[in-house]
């Protein structure tokens, strides 16, 4: 019997111990972390995993209480709630902040199970804690990469569809603050050539008025260098606090334009992303600038006369409609005068159509040095010029003409040094007073300019 029972004895044992084995071995075969806690939340056990995750030995949390020293501030205060959850609905999962031995922080998954007696009392919990700050922060990186994109995406498609630089600016600023880290952006131009200009800024509370006052910042910096510049004397501060700024200029070809300045997150470290992103939206302003310019260009020579560089017809036409149409409806006074070379086919004939060319330009010159600020001269025909005189009664557009009449003959006129001789002109005038009310078949621009043409025919 006694045989017996020693040997039933051993069975048990080895079954005890395979059945513990079994169990250690599926446990360590666990990739996540196991901790096991009794009725008054002592920690009964955790996994050598677990212990892996924390960075806490097994020895040194087995059997505390809490505040457990893994978990944080945060998780700490939410701890109680959630075991109070598990014992109404029996298990749960939870994204939990834990902290490990050395202080780092750590991103976990805790799945936690109640543990009851037959009577249905709850006796203990178990749970395992997955950690994902690995998986965590490439979905971080991949959403700042993803917002980077998609405002570069945007910016890109501004530019590309002719948005004015004005509207860049803004979208840029507000891009730039979206960014992961970044807690505002401004887009500053000017410099060295002009004043700094804070165009664009975006919250639009943010005080960025150091940006302009000529102090040594970061941007002060990045537009003198021309190359980026960081420090946390960028000029801005954030309820009362200096943070540090990234500036990155602007290039309009080889000539630095202004600033894409951003105000990191307090603490946020300057990556290597964010210092291209912010590079790739300041060459986007660039881009826009250059477009603008090219805009603006484009917009004067199609309102210019290509030889002269005098306003065009199509520019006087619409100078002289809103000339007549202000006139009109102030009751001011408004002339027109005509101005026609004398006999210039024969310079054409004799000189050649080059030394023609350049008896219209000289002749543009003289009138353009005549004109006040508010009046126009513009080339309306071979060698036809017509000057809008506001605000000019006749006797005013009279005296104009002849100042005209005089500047073009009084010198004579010179190519390449070589002496031409002079040239005379005749000089019609007409004022708005003298034409009458216009009617619908004769507006009154139209009706203006063929009186300043019969007083020039007559000239003639």
């Amino acid at each position: 019997l006694a045989s017996l029972r020693e040997t039933q004895g051993r069975l048990a044992a080895d079954a005890f111990q395979r059945e513990r084995d079994y169990t250690q071995a599926v446990v360590s075969a666990i990739q996540d972390g196991l901790i096991v806690l009794d009725a008054e939340r002592r920690i009964t056990g955790v996994s050598p995993r677990f212990a892996e995750i924390t960075g806490h030995p097994q020895d040194e949390i087995t059997g505390i209480s809490p505040p457990y020293p893994f978990l944080s501030d945060t998780a700490a205060e939410r701890f109680d709630d959630l075991l109070e959850e598990v014992g109404v609905l029996g298990v749960g999962e939870f994204d939990l902040r834990l902290v490990s031995r050395d202080g780092a922080a750590i991103t976990g998954i805790l799945s936690l199970a109640a543990q009851r007696d037959a009577e249905g009392e709850i006796v203990g919990y178990v749970g395992t804690v997955k950690d994902i700050t690995a998986r965590k922060r490439a979905e971080d990186r991949a959403r700042q990469l993803a917002g980077a994109e998609e405002a570069l995406r945007d910016v890109a498609t501004a530019v590309a569809s002719e948005h004015r630089t004005g509207q860049v600016f803004a979208l840029v600023a507000r891009q730039a603050m979206g960014l992961r880290g970044v807690d505002a952006a401004a887009v500053v131009t000017g410099f060295p050539e002009d004043e700094i200009e804070l165009v664009a800024h975006a919250p639009e509370d943010m005080g960025f008025e150091r940006l302009t006052d000529g102090s040594s910042t970061t941007a002060t910096r990045a537009l003198a260098s021309g190359v980026p510049a960081v420090g946390d004397d960028g000029g801005v501060f954030v309820d009362g606090e200096q943070r540090l700024t990234l500036a990155v200029p602007i290039r309009n070809g080889e000539a630095v334009r202004g600033a894409v300045v951003a105000v990191l997150e307090p603490g946020q470290e300057l990556t290597r992303r964010l210092r291209d992103t912010i590079g790739a939206l300041a060459e986007l302003c660039g881009l826009a600038i250059d477009k603008e310019r090219s805009r603006q260009r484009l917009a004067a020579e199609a309102l210019s006369d290509s030889l002269t560089s005098l306003a065009n017809r199509r520019r006087f036409d619409d100078v002289l409609r809103d000339e007549v149409d202000r006139a009109r409806r102030h009751a001011r006074p408004l002339a027109l005068a005509v101005v026609d070379l004398d006999n210039f086919k024969a310079v054409n004939d004799d000189l050649g159509h080059q030394v023609g060319d350049e008896v219209l330009k000289e002749t543009a010159r003289r009138l353009h040095e005549l004109a006040r600020a508010g009046d126009l001269v513009a080339r309306i025909g071979g060698e036809e010029f017509a000057w809008i005189l506001a605000e000019t009664d006749r006797p005013g557009a009279a005296a104009a003409a002849r100042r005209a009449w005089q500047a073009i003959r009084g010198r004579p006129f010179t190519v390449d040094g070589s002496r031409i001789g002079t040239v005379t002109a005749s000089v019609g005038v007409a004022e708005l007073g003298d034409v009458g009310e216009s009617s619908e078949e004769e507006p009154d621009p139209a009706h203006l300019l063929r009186a300043a043409d019969a007083a020039l025919y007559r000239a003639k």
